[in-house]
């Protein structure tokens, strides 16, 4: 990443349930990115969303938040956790997956579960690098893999992820795929 003065700064999920500051700018950041196409949320979404599902991941164990910063402006964000086995997420994944799938991959997984950056921010090196340090978190933690769920039409963040060894697993609503990324070598599973 060429920085350009861009700093990495890693929350916690106790910073992030308290820190309402810090929760408005995330939902500014997600409004604009996710507002764009293929997603395409309406505007008030975003706070919603920061203000509510937010809060309740950030309790999730192994939860970590990393925001891109320039100058005190938020250039980008990305989070993840453990995934637990009895989470809406699981479930949601267990009903439309193969159940090769979803048994090779559910069950103390990590999760990428949100990765957004400003679209003038983009092409920078800021996505990757917000990327690498959720991914890096997560493999620490021991989960042994990941799994993430994008829009097939998402072409960029795609790349991205494919760019850094991550495969389809499988397609779980018209234009929705799950992905994964294993971290220890030669598991083809």
């Amino acid at each position: 990443m060429s920085d350009g003065g861009v700093v990495l700064r890693r929350c916690d999920g106790d910073r992030v349930r308290s820190d309402h500051a810090l929760r408005e700018r995330i939902a500014a950041v997600y409004t604009t990115v996710f507002g764009e196409p293929p997603y395409e949320e309406p505007p008030d979404r975003g706070p919603r969303w920061a203000h509510g599902p937010l809060v309740r991941h950030a309790a999730l164990p192994g939860f970590e938040l990393v925001c891109a910063e320039r100058a005190g402006a938020l250039l980008g964000f990305a989070y993840g956790a453990i995934g637990r086995d009895d989470s809406w997420f699981a479930g949601y994944i267990r009903e439309r997956a193969p159940r090769e799938v979803a048994e090779a991959w559910l069950g103390g997984h990590g999760e990428l579960a949100e990765l957004a950056v400003d679209p003038q921010e983009r092409g920078r090196g800021v996505g990757g690098a917000l990327h690498d340090a959720v991914v890096e978190h997560l493999e620490q933690l021991g989960t042994g893999r990941v799994i993430l769920v994008t829009q097939r039409a998402a072409t960029a963040a795609r790349a991205l992820y494919a760019a850094r060894g991550w495969r389809d697993l499988a397609e779980l609503a018209p234009g929705s795929v799950l992905m994964g990324l294993r971290f220890t070598k030669g598991d083809a599973g």
